[in-house]
């Protein structure tokens, strides 16, 4: 695991492993399929302007839980020093394959921890880093922290690549911004929510 600490809370990476990467991007193109979407759409209960937003099945969801909640915990237990108890509360796919698609600044409050990971993403992604222009730098996941003030480091830009899963407390604000025009082709990510049961 890496820790990344752009300002108070720290933001734990780490790199998926083939077998659930795998697992994952098929169960993606299963539950977002046409004839079986209607049975996972969970674009009705997110916040995100993504018309491909499925949840796991349940298939898959309990052949890659035990693997999530110990990333997790690992997360908590080396960063917080936190002995914790978890599961998830809700797993769903997100597929970005039209101009205009994006995540609103959001949180999780009913969430201990949230993640992000990343399964797919457009030709030329990796080249938004360097732009200069804000408005050419959509699609990157976005997180902020903290007032606006001087000297204050508020903001942070992650341009993902493919494999990376990041873990986070669920209180920290984040948004994808509309990728652009100039990339085309699909942001495949997945997100997880985890809750405390030891409580």
């Amino acid at each position: 695991m890496k820790v990344i600490r752009p300002f108070g809370p720290s933001i734990g990476m780490f790199k998926l492993e083939p077998s659930i990467f795998k697992t994952l991007n098929k169960d993606c193109e299963h539950v977002t399929k046409a004839d079986n979407f209607s049975k996972y759409d969970y674009s009705k209960g997110l916040i995100g302007q993504i018309k491909l937003q499925a949840r796991f099945s349940d298939l898959a969801l309990h052949e890659v839980e035990k693997y999530f909640v110990n990333t997790a915990k690992k997360f908590a237990r080396d960063v917080f020093n936190a002995e914790i108890s978890l599961k998830i509360q809700d797993a769903w796919y997100n597929r970005t394959r039209q101009p205009r698609e994006y995540n609103p600044e959001h949180i999780h409050p009913q969430s201990l921890l949230t993640s992000v990971g990343y399964l797919a993403l457009p030709k030329g992604f990796e080249k938004l880093k360097d732009h200069p222009s804000e408005m050419d730098r959509g699609g990157g996941l976005e997180l902020f922290h903290g007032e606006n003030l001087n000297f204050s480091h508020t903001k942070n830009t992650i341009f993902p690549v493919v494999k990376d899963f990041f873990v986070f407390p669920a209180y920290l604000r984040h948004a994808v911004h509309p990728m652009p025009k100039s990339i085309t082709g699909e942001r495949r990510s997945f997100s997880i929510n985890f809750i405390n049961t030891s409580e």
